[in-house]
């Protein structure tokens, strides 16, 4: 059986960082990375990437990007971002975006 792909948003950030690395550190037979982040030239993106983990970009508010790197995962994880633009409006849309992505 080949490893399960996990995609996991905001990868570069505290919450979702942990988990990926967490997931890299213990399950690396079981389980694949695709680390989602906004930066990926980042120090922490690279950081994930020499673990093993997949770096991909995706726009929170564009849905075909999300869906593109949702594609082929057994399992998501989502996260917003408020502090990046301080809009509830922004995120709950960004939150929509998710959950629909999710549903295809």
């Amino acid at each position: 059986m080949s490893a399960r792909l996990i995609t996991i948003f905001g990868a570069t950030g505290a919450q979702g960082g942990g988990l990926a690395r967490n997931i890299l550190a213990r399950n690396k037979a079981d389980y694949r990375v695709r680390a989602v982040t906004g930066k990926p030239s980042g120090d922490a993106a690279r950081e994930l990437a020499q673990l093993g983990a997949e770096v991909a970009v995706a726009d929170l508010d564009d849905l075909p990007s999300v869906q593109d790197v949702m594609r082929g995962a057994h399992g998501v994880y989502c996260v917003t971002n408020f502090w990046e633009h301080r809009s509830p409006e922004r995120e709950l849309k960004q939150a929509d975006t998710l959950a629909e992505a999710a549903s295809r």
